[in-house]
């Protein structure tokens, strides 16, 4: 998914995903683990092969700890 950003560039969701999940120290699957859900969900978020509902969006920001600008790039 790309997402247009406030200064009008476009970053990649699974790129913000992967630097966020790096950072805190998170695998694919400690965070299937966190979310309830198959690693390969995981593993598709994490190489932008699929993106996540609004519902898993608001649960992947909880578990990640992190704002909302942080995740979508605004």
């Amino acid at each position: 998914m790309l997402l247009e950003g406030v200064d009008g560039g476009v970053s990649a969701f699974h790129e913000r995903l992967a630097a966020i999940m790096a950072e805190r120290g998170i695998t694919q699957a400690e965070l299937a683990r966190q979310m309830g859900m198959h690693r390969v969900t995981a593993h598709n978020w994490y190489w932008g092969m699929t993106e996540p509902s609004i519902e898993k969006l608001i649960r992947l920001r909880r578990i990640l700890h992190c704002e909302w600008d942080e995740l979508l790039g605004r």
